[in-house]
């Protein structure tokens, strides 16, 4: 388990993640969630991403990316930081277009690339 969020200090906090993370990922037990029912979420709302290198937060975003291609894992990002949004595939958001109106707004971003590139 030395390669679990080695770079955590050990703690309650961290055995509790990673305790969490070893029932719902093993195979015919109760707690077990199937993989394509995972979806793993990052709050990136506060203050720790922000205060980060940017290139180290580009260097994870890649790295999610390429465990969800091996692992078929969904991956659920909160944010408002523009560097994070211009990584993922999809938005999703809430908006008020009228006072007390809100609206669910989805934009995939690889269609409206090639949206943007064709016209």
């Amino acid at each position: 388990m030395s390669a679990q969020l080695d770079s955590w200090n050990d703690g309650a906090a961290k055995r509790a993640i990673v305790g969490f993370v070893t029932r719902v990922t093993t195979p015919n037990t109760p707690a077990c969630v199937p993989p394509a029912d995972r979806i793993a979420v990052f709050d990136n709302d506060g203050t720790l991403w922000c205060e980060q290198p940017v290139i180290q937060l580009a260097h994870v975003l890649q790295r999610w990316e390429e465990m969800a291609k091996e692992t078929d894992t969904r991956f659920l990002i909160i944010t408002h930081h523009p560097l994070t949004m211009s990584r993922m595939s999809r938005l999703f958001g809430v908006t008020m277009s009228e006072r007390g109106v809100s609206q669910l707004v989805s934009v995939n971003l690889d269609t409206a690339e090639r949206l943007r590139d064709a016209s």
